[in-house]
């Protein structure tokens, strides 16, 4: 059982998993804009970098993941 959970520990959680599913969809039907609520995996500054980098190699450059509050301009801005 212990081995077990430690080669689970290694593979991509199913969460993870379905992100990417979901970045790669988005890049592949051509979409400008993924808005996602999902800051742990998806809109993430740690993550991000690494995502357009991988978009970039496979030549699907040109989408921007953004919160929704990012994409509207942030809580303060003025309208």
């Amino acid at each position: 059982m212990a081995k077990q959970q430690s080669l689970d520990s290694r593979s991509p959680r199913s969460g993870q998993t379905v992100d990417a599913a979901h970045v790669a969809a988005a890049a592949l039907a051509g979409v400008q804009y993924l808005l996602t609520q999902n800051c742990k995996h998806i809109a993430n500054a740690h993550v991000l970098p690494r995502v357009y980098e991988l978009l970039g190699e496979l030549g699907l450059s040109g989408l921007l993941i953004c919160t929704p509050v990012e994409f509207l301009g942030g809580l303060d801005d003025d309208p």
